[in-house]
């Protein structure tokens, strides 16, 4: 996973798993500013996209996703 800041924004893209035999269908991508989980972004699709770009950041706040 990655992530390049934005402005109040942030890219995040990552690699899809294996799906086990069974379609991936979504992915939830949340922000923590330390360990305090943010809004989170849900993507859906079939197959879902692997990236998504989260938006309402606060600017010189650290997060991981």
């Amino acid at each position: 996973m990655s992530a390049t800041a934005g402005v109040v924004s942030a890219v995040v893209r990552w690699t899809a798993p294996s799906d086990g035999g069974s379609p991936i269908t979504g992915y939830t991508v949340t922000p923590f500013i330390g360990t305090t989980a943010q809004t989170a972004t849900t993507i859906t699709g079939n197959p879902p996209a692997t990236t998504t770009t989260v938006s309402g950041l606060t600017n010189g706040t650290a997060y991981t996703f």
